[in-house]
């Protein structure tokens, strides 16, 4: 059965505090002011950290120990190094694939890649070609890509077997990028490109990741190294640190456009780039000025000072902070990207590698002199609750193990009429299920969020339109206190004593059933609805829906939804524009593109046009299984299969060439 919703706005899901996080995001691109920045810890590691990468699925951070030919495993809950591992000679590069829990190390001098196991830091050691020196990850397809310097190639590493293929590639291919969503790889290359002004301009290889062929060489400008990818907006960003400039590739056409170098230019003076997806920003650091370009929309820009000798960035796009390592004066700069306020962190000597953890919001600074890495705090509070885990439920499907669906989230505008807030989800099995099931407003203005709705209604109904439960006010229920206490118990933020905000404890058997929001007296404003799951018997959630207005950038679809428990979850989603007009719904969208993405920002399924997919079958027999209404042969909707384990995700829904309309966004539980 599929159930019409509404309106989702922005919404980010994590593992651990699972709504809080969701509403830092919308707290974020409402403009909210910095969060506190606060060094947690300071963790020594060994010998010249020179890369970092960090496991939001496990809460392990790896760096990659250059001059000692080890990696440093922290563990994230405690900041303390639990393993050393032993790699090749000269790790300069690492990357994590979170779907697998492996982990990737290239060594420089021994021209090999050490593969970590995550579970058991056992390593197998695969050959790469003559001084690799970048590595880059499609964790949908497990594919990995490793550029080697000196040869022109690069080394292909099938991730379920570690087998491996070269691939010719430009002259001194030094960086490489995947965009999961095309499944293309771009791979820089310093060389190669046409004479301009008595340099040679360097190229980029577009190599197609289901064949791993080469299908284009682009030209950008001088001296190509940092690269970022847009998923979004499938935008590729280059920085030529020799002419200063960036070039722009269009991901569907490989048209080059570039953006200007940044005033008081010195060459050779850009040495990252980062790119913000959710805001559709993208940050370039400017090593010698010091500061950082800022790219915003139509490539326009502006400039922030930073601290000495900038030279690497990482971005939280659920918090929208963004963190500089400051190499010469071993410090951080925090840049807020709704204002682009900043501010300083100490760090240890040399920081020069960061990443993040968005589950956390925790950020490491590798301090290669300090032979240390700098944990900072980038939340609000520092901390995350941790919640206590719901029990397994017996009955349902679509799940190996005990995988399963736990809550959504749908944060909207309330309107009046047809336009009030309806999320909807469907409970599977036998039994029932206990759910907390809140409507908050009042709540949303302590996140940032302007023009929350002042005095919510909050209502439940079954498949017939029956009212199941209902509330205005959390506080007039005759159970507040368990109303709190299960809050807590699933990491929810607590709401104020006595506030408007809406709350209930409902036991629900198996069926069909949606969240209806309004606002007392015809009132409008700014909603968050949310359902988690406090207990079952028997029973699970199966089946949620989103039906909104599909805007640009921000104001894309983006619902979230929490996946505990262990195995795997085969999840049949879709992103429905077309075969609204079939239900009567004015304006829809005419093309959506479909995305799904874990807590780290990674695309792990995509797909535009569902008949495109190579098992548009299954997808099909999938959708009648569960119920869903059939998907016209060769319409233009979004469907896919997609296999996940224990996590956050989110799925974007758009429009193909920045088209909008109505669209409707499901995921269900395939048995």
């Amino acid at each position: 059965m599929s159930i019409f919703g509404s309106a989702l706005s922005n919404v980010w899901d994590r593992g651990l505090s699972f709504f809080a996080a969701a509403l830092m995001l919308v707290a974020a691109i409402a403009g909210s002011p910095a969060h506190a920045q606060t060094v947690a810890a300071t963790v020594t590691v060994g010998n010249h950290p020179e890369s970092i990468a960090a496991n939001p699925t496990t809460n392990l951070i790896y760096a990659a120990n250059s001059e000692d030919g080890t990696v440093s495993v922290i563990n994230g809950a405690t900041n303390a190094v639990t393993v050393t591992v032993t790699v090749g000679s000269d790790p300069v590069a690492i990357a994590v694939n979170s779907a697998t829990n492996t982990i990737y190390v290239v060594n420089a001098s021994s021209n090999n890649v050490t593969v970590i196991n995550g579970s058991t830091n056992a390593t197998t050691t695969v050959a790469a070609g003559n001084s690799p020196d970048a590595v880059a990850i499609n964790s949908v397809t497990n594919t990995i890509y490793v550029t080697n310097n000196l040869d022109n190639t690069v080394t292909v590493i099938n991730g379920s077997s570690n087998a491996t293929s070269s691939l010719a590639v430009g002259e001194l291919p030094v960086n490489v990028a995947v965009n999961s969503a095309t499944n293309k790889v771009y791979v820089v290359n310093v060389g190669g490109g046409p004479s301009v002004g008595g340099q040679n301009d360097g190229t980029v290889t577009v190599i197609n990741g289901s064949s791993n062929t080469v299908t284009a060489t682009v030209n950008v400008g001088a001296g190509p190294d940092p690269i970022a990818v847009n998923t979004v907006t499938n935008m590729v960003y280059i920085d030529n640190t020799s002419d200063g400039t960036v070039s722009v590739i269009n991901g569907s056409s490989n048209a080059v456009s570039s953006v200007a170098a940044p005033a008081g230019f010195v060459p050779a003076e850009l040495s990252a780039i980062a790119v913000n997806p959710v805001t559709n920003t993208v940050y370039v650091v400017n090593n010698t000025s010091p500061t950082v370009t800022v790219i915003g929309a139509s490539n326009s820009t502006s400039t922030v000072s930073v601290g000495n000798n900038p030279v690497d960035i990482g971005v939280d796009t659920v918090t929208d902070q963004i963190y500089i390592g400051n190499d010469t004066d071993s410090s951080v700069t925090v840049i807020n990207g709704a204002t682009n306020a900043t501010t300083t962190v100490a760090a240890g000597s040399g920081p020069i590698a960061v990443a993040v953890d968005e589950t956390t919001h925790m950020a490491y600074v590798a301090n290669a002199e300090g032979r240390s890495v700098t944990v900072i705090a980038g939340s609000s509070s520092g901390s995350t609750p941790t919640p206590t885990p719901t029990p397994t439920p017996t009955g349902g499907g679509g799940a190996s193990g005990s995988a399963r669906l736990i809550n959504i989230s749908t944060r909207a505008g309330v309107g009046t009429g047809g336009n009030i807030l309806i999320p909807g989800f469907v409970i599977g099995g036998t039994g029932t299920e206990t759910l907390l099931i809140r409507a908050d407003g009042p709540a949303l203005t302590g996140f940032g969020v302007a023009g929350a709705l002042a005095q919510p209604s909050l209502s439940v109904f079954n498949s017939a339109g029956t009212v199941v439960a209902s509330n205005t006010g959390w506080g007039t229920n005759t159970n507040p206190a368990q109303i709190a206490s299960a809050a807590t118990s699933v990491g929810a933020f607590a709401l104020a004593s006595g506030s408007a905000d809406c709350a209930l404890i409902a036991s629900l058997p198996s069926g069909a059933y949606t969240v209806q929001i309004s606002g007392v007296g015809n009132t409008t404003g700014v909603a968050l609805a949310e359902v988690y799951e406090v207990s079952a018997s028997g029973t699970r959630l199966v089946n949620i829906s989103t039906r909104a207005e599909v805007g640009t950038g921000p104001n894309i679809i983006i619902p979230g939804f929490v996946i505990a428990g262990s195995g795997s979850d085969q999840l049949l989603a879709r992103g429905d524009g077309p075969a609204l007009t079939a239900f009567g719904v004015g304006g829809a969208l005419a093309q959506p593109s479909l995305s799904v993405f874990d807590s780290s920002g990674n695309v792990i399924a995509s797909n535009t046009g569902w008949g495109t997919n190579s098992n548009a079958a299954q997808i099909a027999s999938a959708a009648a299984q569960v119920g869903a209404f059939a998907l016209a042969s060769g319409s233009a909707d979004s469907a896919l299969i997609v296999n996940v384990s224990a996590g956050a995700y989110t799925m974007q829904i758009s429009g193909v060439n920045n088209s909008t309309g109505v669209a409707l966004a499901e995921v269900y539980e395939v048995p």
